[in-house]
């Protein structure tokens, strides 16, 4: 081993260098020595804790709250079908009172049609019984020879049909309301409480009752009223969308007749 400092050859045992003093490391032997230290006994490993078991779950706890999940699916599936029934009986009533309300309207027409069949028969038998001019010259021409000549009349213009009275039984203000358009003509010279009725018999006829004491007492008098539906339940089947279209226009006229008098 040599010096570091001056180059001298030194032994390794010893501290210093012989010729400069420069102290000699001691790296080695100081190894050798720290192996040849005993190692300090190791501290003993704690034993391990044993883990705590489990608590074991309440019985009946899981029990009860699938009961509960069950309970209100019940109630759920209850609710369902009680509104599933209340739908269906108020469809039932609405497809039975539409049933009723066609039903009305057929015996109508035909009641309507079978009156018109009995007035053309009844004009057909006026006819038949009236004798033409040819005939009563025939039956009596000593008769015709003896008048006096007298100055032949123009016939007179026929006078324009008179409305039905507003009273009891058959009478109606219209009849044919619900399947003509009527004229203005025919309307504008009646009284305030004839075009009430001419209105409100378009009403009437689909069996809707009237709070108006007065309205309630005539209608109740005339054997082809109905009544079937208050007010409020004829609004709820859709009020003026149940009328037809003769029925609307006409209703609409005397609304505007009756405002243009000042009777609304």
């Amino acid at each position: 081993m040599y010096c570091k400092k001056c180059g001298k050859l030194i032994n390794p045992n010893n501290k210093f260098c012989t010729g400069c003093g420069t102290p000699v490391p001691q790296s080695g032997m100081a190894e050798k020595k720290k192996d040849m230290k005993p190692e300090k006994p190791g501290k003993p490993e704690k034993p391990e804790k044993p883990e705590k078991p489990e608590k074991p779950e309440k019985p009946g706890k899981g029990k009860k709250s699938k009961g509960l999940l069950i309970g209100l699916l019940s109630l759920l599936v209850v609710l369902i079908l009680a509104v599933a029934v209340l739908l269906a009986l108020n469809f039932s009533k609405k497809k039975e009172a539409a049933r009723e309300e066609a039903a009305r309207q057929e015996e109508e027409a035909e009641r309507r049609e079978r009156r018109e069949r009995e007035e053309e028969e009844e004009k057909e038998e006026e006819k038949e019984g009236e004798e033409t001019p040819e005939e009563a010259g025939t039956a009596n021409p000593s008769a015709e020879a003896e008048a006096p000549a007298t100055e032949i009349e123009p016939p007179a213009s026929p006078e324009p049909p008179s409305l039905p009275p507003v009273g009891e039984g058959e009478a109606f203000m219209f009849p044919d309301s619900d399947s003509r358009y009527l004229e203005r003509e025919e309307l504008e010279d009646l009284s305030q409480r004839e075009l009430s009725i001419a209105r409100n018999e378009i009403y009437a006829r689909k069996g809707r009752m009237f709070n108006s004491e007065e309205l309630k007492e005539y209608f109740e008098r005339q054997s082809w009223y109905e009544p079937r539906y208050t007010p409020e339940e004829f609004d709820e089947m859709g009020g003026d969308r149940v009328l037809n279209d003769y029925e609307l226009a006409n209703k609409d006229l005397i609304v505007e007749i009756e405002e243009e008098k000042g009777y609304r």
